[in-house]
């Protein structure tokens, strides 16, 4: 099953039924999530993606600010 696309044609109680599948533990604040727990059989996945987002390198700096509120894009 592909889930990006089970997950963009679900309506919202579906897309509640796939993250609950998924998630153990979800923490919501002000609508964006905080934090979040797999359940132990999708736990692999997660510690896979997290090894592989850690690796990429991307060549890009992140924004940084300066003193006087000018912006470093360098």
């Amino acid at each position: 099953m592909d889930l990006v696309a089970a997950w963009q044609d679900a309506t919202p109680a579906e897309r509640s039924k796939i993250a609950s599948s998924i998630l153990a533990v979800i923490e919501v604040k002000a609508g964006t999530i905080e934090s979040f727990r797999p359940r132990p059989g999708w736990l692999p996945y997660f510690e896979e993606l997290a090894v592989v987002t850690s690796e990429r390198e991307t060549g890009l700096e992140p924004a940084t600010t300066c003193l006087e509120g000018r912006y470093s894009t360098s």
